[in-house]
């Protein structure tokens, strides 16, 4: 056997801890506003499918959207508010230990939590065959799936904190030369992981962050400036101003001149807006 794919913790008594059980499953279809209340013993997850809703803890408020979530733990405060109709899922769940579930977040590509509760709904009302067996593996998959989303969420920080300092260099020294296997370096990451960081939080590379600083900076001094075109391509990061030339050119379908021409307070469209 795999010992552990799908097991639980042990505590620090040495007893494994289960998983969650459901007590409660449900759909809610509402609008306006719905009172306060708390579970003083059941955790609660709250699954918006349709509408908008203001999502109140205490003081503070979340705003959810279809395909995001909120948890919350025992004893806590809650209650929506929203202005049309929605619908969402609630389910509560009383587990032997702490959850180690994220307080709010999205699903992930597919809906698998989604179509999970889905599930669990029906088979709350139903008197099928099995029905405990169903929802106790169900109770399974389902905190599997949000210590996932809690995982993720960790490293989406750590991508978010790396690309932030990457970020700070290159508007720092864009008019140095950079590379980026010395950024990854100094960051403690691989050049693959930096490129994989700034695909997932921007959806670009570095590189084309670090060309996007230069050239702003390059068609700012060339509009607010008399500088000569080459002095502002080399301190703009470019080795010339034919270098900085091809550059406006692929993003403005325009040359230098023609940048400094247009006269300061209009910037060039990109190329393909």
């Amino acid at each position: 056997m795999c010992s552990g794919l799908l097991g639980y913790n042990k505590g620090m008594s040495g007893r494994v801890a289960h998983p969650p059980r459901i007590v409660y499953a449900g759909g809610f279809e509402g609008s306006g506003d719905y009172a306060d209340h708390r579970h003083e013993h059941a955790w609660e997850l709250i699954y918006l499918c349709e509408g908008a809703v203001t999502e109140r803890l205490g003081n503070e408020a979340i705003e959810m959207r279809p395909g995001t979530f909120v948890v919350h733990p025992p004893g806590s405060v809650h209650g929506d508010s929203a202005e049309g109709d929605y619908f969402l899922y609630h389910i509560l769940v009383t587990p032997d230990r702490s959850l180690d579930w994220p307080q709010f977040g999205s699903d992930p590509d597919g809906e698998p939590i989604r179509a999970l509760l889905k599930m669990v709904v029906h088979e709350w009302y139903s008197n099928a065959p099995h029905r405990e067996a169903f929802l106790r593996h169900s109770a399974s998959l389902l905190d599997i799936l949000m210590r996932r989303q809690a995982i993720e969420g960790e490293e989406s920080e750590i991508a978010r904190n790396m690309v932030a300092a990457a970020c700070g260099r290159f508007r720092r020294d864009f008019p140095a030369s950079i590379n980026m296997q010395e950024v990854a370096d100094d960051l403690r990451i691989s050049r693959s992981t930096l490129y994989a960081y700034f695909r997932q939080i921007l959806g670009r590379t570095p590189q084309n962050v670090l060309d996007s600083i230069r050239l702003k900076h390059a068609v700012y001094l060339l509009k607010h400036s008399e500088l000569p075109i080459d002095e502002i391509a080399k301190g703009s990061g470019y080795y010339s101003s034919s270098h900085l030339g091809r550059k406006l050119r692929h993003t403005y379908q325009m040359s230098a001149s023609q940048v400094r021409a247009s006269g300061a307070g209009n910037e060039p469209p990109p190329s393909g807006r």
